[in-house]
């Protein structure tokens, strides 16, 4: 099947131009209770698993490739990593225009939130910032060609503001450009705010340019599987 007739099944698509995604961990107890059950998160050490946080700029979005319409909105995902690209998002920011798309559409449990990202040569910033807290982070020394994981989402579930869980169907595309950079973050009072004040973050992020975004309205459906 080609890439055009694969990606037609995805009700929206546009471009993502600017990514970043960092990984991170927080202890177990912390994301048992933001995601409602002990899933088979992907442990990082003793009594910690996984997270992330996934920041974007979509722009030249189309709903069902309605003619004229040209969606741009920022949007920033918090993850808890259950391995091999499989992740929960139990927080989401983005603009106020955005709020009930992603709030009803892809059921999120999302806030408003004022959202910036940027590259510019060797060096990129993020900033997001949601109910009086932020997170600010500087980017620079970008690495394209030395071997690091690419990954970046491969299957995407949600948790509601109400604790009901969805999937939303997802294409994990392949970015244009994607770099591995040193980051340093001076504000993580937002990420202290979603996932504790326990929450530790990798010294390397990756960033990217120009993925295609293609999914499609999520569907009530169990996250991966529970610890047994």
């Amino acid at each position: 099947m080609s890439k055009l007739k694969d990606s037609s099944k995805y009700a929206y698509q546009g471009l993502e131009t600017n990514g970043f995604f960092l990984k991170g961990s927080l202890p177990k107890d912390k994301a048992i209770e933001l995601a409602g059950r002990d899933f088979s998160f992907q442990q990082v050490e003793d009594n910690r698993v996984g997270c992330a946080l996934m920041v974007v700029k979509i722009e030249n979005m189309k709903p069902w490739n309605i003619p004229l319409v040209n969606i741009k909105y920022p949007e920033a995902a918090w993850l808890l990593d259950k391995g091999n690209g499989d992740y929960l998002a139990v927080k989401a920011q983005t603009t106020l225009s955005m709020l009930p798309a992603l709030s009803m559409s892809d059921n999120y449990n999302t806030d408003i939130g004022d959202i910036s990202l940027n590259k510019n040569g060797e060096n990129a910033n993020v900033i997001v910032t949601s109910r009086k807290n932020g997170f600010t982070v500087e980017l620079n020394e970008p690495s394209e060609n030395t071997e690091f994981d690419k990954t970046l989402i491969n299957n995407l579930w949600t948790r509601n503001k109400k604790g009901k869980y969805y999937r939303i169907p997802w294409a994990p595309n392949e970015a244009e450009g994607i770099y591995q950079m040193n980051c340093q973050i001076t504000d993580d009072s937002l990420g202290k705010n979603v996932f504790g004040h326990e929450v530790m973050w990798n010294e390397k992020a990756i960033y990217f340019i120009n993925r295609r975004h293609s999914c499609a309205p999520s569907y009530a459906d169990q996250p991966f599987s529970e610890v047994q």
